[in-house]
């Protein structure tokens, strides 16, 4: 961390995952500054704060090992980074520096309050034990003791053990406002944290409209109409045959990203594809049908109003099923192992849209009230 560059002093520090994600995520970079570029709008200065949250160990073993596809992996990366941090460069507010989990105990106060943003930031890091990052839990002395928020958080799948129960009380004192996007577990967490305000708000990529995100779109180059593959978290074979099935079908082309390299069955099928933001949401826009198990792949399929298919993965599953309820979009969901054809059938927007301006209003009224607008 360069100590002689100085901070300046926002109204709100924002602090997720953003562009530090161990392979670039475009979810988590795009709630960060969906999230920034609507306090903008409401007239409120913020800066999103560049945390680094994972330490990255090189394993030489597996690297020689597997030289060919770790030398394309860590090559890829290097670009998509690359791309991420233009991107946010030129349109987000971001701190001067970088910070860890080492420096970010001498950063400087450089908000009124923070806000914990969106994400599985509240879910356990594992590694020397189990326990929660307190950066994403305002527990530093430059954070603690103002008017903390935490919106739309999430801790993950599962149950939380009793001794980490204990914990999340006690971080959740760092917070005045605390909202989570998990809508089968609020009464869960409310009752560990102790919190009868605490309520569930949708993702922050939904505070913006499909207008809002169209200056930052990148259209393809594939001039036919295209099924797009967005493999994340892990890569899921069963999904890109599906959809090379489905596409030959009904004669598109296909696009297939991978976003990590978990799970591949084949070479280049764990290389993370190493494409912008803009052209990401490009590919989604553009798309004629999406097959995805991403969240944030499922959030812009329906800002983007787009036919998708959602489809399980290994961990965290229940997010996704969190989206297909919320919307009343279950039947987009394939679940592993199940061999019925997949329909070409539209989704309706027009109902689908009566309930996302019902959740965006609602999110966009907390987050006013939080903020104090």
């Amino acid at each position: 961390m360069d100590k002689s560059k100085s901070e300046t002093k926002y109204k709100v520090g924002i602090i997720s995952f953003n562009t530090h994600t161990i392979n670039s995520n475009f979810g988590a970079a795009l709630h960060s500054f969906a999230f920034q570029k609507y306090l903008n709008g409401i007239g409120i200065s913020s800066v999103i704060i560049r945390y680094r949250r994972f330490y990255f160990k090189f394993d030489s073993r597996l690297f020689f090992r597997h030289f060919p596809l770790c030398f394309f992996m860590l090559f890829f990366r290097f670009i998509k980074q690359l791309k991420f941090d233009k991107f946010f460069k030129k349109h987000c507010v971001v701190s001067e520096n970088i910070y860890n989990r080492d420096t970010i105990s001498d950063m400087e106060d450089m908000a009124e309050l923070y806000c914990c943003e969106t994400d599985i930031t509240w879910c356990r890091l594992v590694g020397g034990g189990k326990y929660y990052d307190r950066a994403f839990m305002c527990d530093y002395p430059h954070m603690k003791g103002k008017d903390n928020i935490a919106f739309s958080v999430d801790f993950g799948s599962g149950l939380i053990e009793t001794e980490n129960q204990k914990q999340l009380f006690e971080y959740a004192k760092n917070f005045k406002y605390i909202s989570f996007r998990n809508i089968f577990k609020l009464d869960y967490i409310k009752d560990i944290l102790k919190r009868d305000d605490a309520c569930t708000i949708i993702d922050s990529v939904f505070l913006l409209d499909e207008a809002d995100y169209l200056p930052y779109v990148k259209e393809p180059k594939i001039k036919e109409d295209y099924v797009f593959v967005y493999n994340c978290k892990e890569n899921n074979p069963e999904m890109v045959e599906r959809a090379k099935k489905f596409a030959k079908e009904n004669n598109l082309k296909i696009k297939i990203v991978n976003c990590f390299d978990k799970n591949y069955k084949k070479f280049f099928d764990g290389i993370p594809t190493p494409i912008s933001i803009e052209e990401y949401l490009g590919l989604i826009k553009s798309a004629k049908y999406i097959f995805t198990n991403s969240y944030h792949g499922i959030c812009f399929s329906i800002i983007f109003k787009k036919n998708f298919y959602a489809f399980s993965r290994i961990s965290n599953n229940e997010k996704i099923l969190i989206l297909t309820e919320l919307f009343g979009l279950n039947d987009r969901y394939v679940a592993d192992g199940c061999l019925s054809p997949i329909l070409k059938n539209e989704i309706d927007y027009e109902k689908v849209y009566v309930i996302l301006k019902k959740l965006q209003k609602e999110a966009r009224d907390w987050l006013k009230h939080a903020v104090g607008v």
